[in-house]
């Protein structure tokens, strides 16, 4: 059963099973989320690599839309 936590935790420590020891997680809406150690990677707004490049390309379109 997963853990619930209060609405005004944001990180709390928790066994990793990838590291093999107790390390800081991420609770996000009062749920239990990644290790901050090794979890995903994302960017400071919450894309990751492809993500980024796709916003990126749309953002250059939108500069310079295609003549035809």
């Amino acid at each position: 059963m997963p853990h619930h936590y209060t609405k005004d935790i944001e990180e709390t420590f928790y066994w990793c099973k990838t590291c093999g020891r107790t390390t800081v997680h991420r609770v996000n809406n009062c749920r239990l989320q990644h290790c901050l150690e090794h979890g995903p990677k994302v960017n400071e707004r919450g894309e990751n690599k492809k993500q980024q490049q796709q916003r990126e390309q749309r953002e250059r379109d939108q500069q310079n839309p295609k003549l035809f």
